[in-house]
This record gives C-alpha cells, sequence and structure tokens, in this order.
C-alpha cells in the first residue's frame, strides 16, 4: 500500500482542516516532501499544529516522520535520483575524456611499449579495471602485462619493469609492497599510480600519477561508480592503440 491509499483509508477521521491539508499535498507533494514544516506553514496559511495532528492521526510520531514516509513514496523522487546519477556518470565520463590528453595517452603507451614486462595491479573495485587493462595490452597492442594477485606478487623486478597500481582509497594492501620497491635502487620498476584520489596516501612513491576525476558530490556508492571512469580510461587507452 502506498502512502496515498493509507492516508485514504483514514479519511473517516479527517476533519476539515486534515481534508485541506490532504488536497494541498496532492496538488504539490514535492513542497510537503522536501520543504520544512515552518516553510509548508507560512506557504499554505496552515499552522505546525495542524500539520503535526494530521501526521499523529495517520500514525506517525509527528510531521517529519510523515514527510520521511512521504517522501519515500513519491515515485517522482526516486526518478530524479536515477537520473541524478546517470548524469552525474555521464559528465565523470566527459570530463574524464577532457583532462586525458592525447600527449598523457601517448607517453603511458610508449612507457609500456619499452617495458620488458607490466605489471597491472587492482584490489575489490578496481581488480577489474587493472584486469581489463592487462587484457587490452596483450591482446590488442601485443604488450606483455601480466595481473597477479596480491598473495603473489612478483618478488624480483628490473628497471626496464613497469608496476601499474589502480586504487582510490588508501592503497594500505599496497603499503609493504610499494616500500619494499621505494628502497630498492638499481632494480626498482617505474611506477605509475591511477587513483580518482588527489591526496592518496602512496602517491609520493610513485613516478606518474594519473589523476582521473572523481565525483563532486557526496555519494556514499561513489567509489562504487567511480569504476565507470577507470574503465573510461581503459577505454582511450584502446582506443589510442587503435589509431596508432
Amino acid at each position: 500500500m502506498n502512502i496515498y491509499n493509507f492516508i485514504d483509508s483514514k479519511l473517516a477521521l479527517f476533519t476539515k482542516t486534515d481534508h485541506k491539508i490532504y488536497e494541498y499535498i496532492k496538488q504539490s507533494p514535492d513542497n510537503f516532501s522536501k520543504d520544512s514544516i515552518s516553510e509548508i506553514s507560512n506557504s499554505y496559511n496552515l499552522s505546525k499544529s495542524a500539520l503535526t495532528r494530521f501526521s499523529q492521526k495517520l500514525g506517525f510520531s509527528g510531521y517529519n516522520e510523515f514527510q520521511f514516509f512521504l517522501k519515500q513514496n513519491e515515485p517522482s523522487s526516486n526518478k530524479e535520483d536515477e537520473e541524478s546519477l546517470a548524469k552525474s556518470i555521464s559528465n565523470l565520463l566527459l570530463h574524464t575524456e577532457e583532462i586525458i590528453s592525447d600527449n598523457t595517452l601517448e607517453s603511458f603507451i610508449n612507457k609500456l611499449r619499452h617495458a620488458r614486462i607490466t605489471y597491472i595491479l587492482g584490489y575489490s573495485v578496481t581488480r577489474l579495471a587493472s584486469d581489463g587493462l592487462g587484457m587490452i595490452l596483450n591482446f590488442l597492442a601485443k604488450i606483455l602485462a601480466s595481473n597477479p594477485n596480491l598473495d603473489n606478487l612478483p618478488e624480483h623486478h628490473t628497471s626496464e619493469d613497469v608496476v601499474i597500481i589502480y586504487s582510490s582509497l588508501s592503497g594500505e594492501v599496497y603499503k609493504n609492497y610499494i616500500s619494499n620497491l621505494s628502497e630498492s635502487t638499481s632494480h626498482r620498476p617505474y611506477l605509475i599510480l591511477i587513483t580518482t584520489n588527489p591526496k592518496h596516501p602512496l602517491r609520493h612513491h610513485f613516478n606518474q600519477v594519473i589523476l582521473l576525476p572523481s565525483f563532486n558530490i557526496a555519494r556514499a556508492d561513489s567509489v562504487t561508480h567511480e569504476l565507470f571512469t577507470y574503465l573510461f580510461f581503459n577505454e582511450l587507452v584502446a582506443q589510442k592503440l587503435l589509431k596508432e
């Protein structure tokens, strides 16, 4: 039962004022689901106590609780959230294409072409992106690339190796590995960090950092959705390879 059907089931209990409030809600659901009780009181010439009594008559503790359920049951709210997410991802990809220049791609690819072997690491969400780049390099460009597991990292490198790490967060799982590589001199590989985090704690250990854009809004799922950015970067690399 949606919120409107629920309210309809309580109509027998309504006073004249309750009926007026309900009519206002049906006419302007967005206002009643988003505006504060003070704003609604002023806009519709309704007392706060009348709005509270209306909510309590429906079984809610007060107007705030009723408003929460009204917002959750408003179809337009869910649609707006979906469009907002789609628009955010679209803008993210467009921004990625804008900031990753041809020179950046050429330099990146050229470094890999001259490597003895390229190791590509990713963990959790970014593992899909790291594996994807490995496939692109091996099958599209015939660049020797490997995607080792974190529990089976190479113990020995040469200065002709390249290590690429995709990492959005702290990179804690790579901390010891990167620290050991940084202490090496003659056998230290060329390190490339691909990240959406401009303040990545390990960034100073890398020879090159490719910074991709991230969401400019706070989302609990932003790390998950930033996977699109990494995959799109891979696509830019693939397109550049195809043009060569």
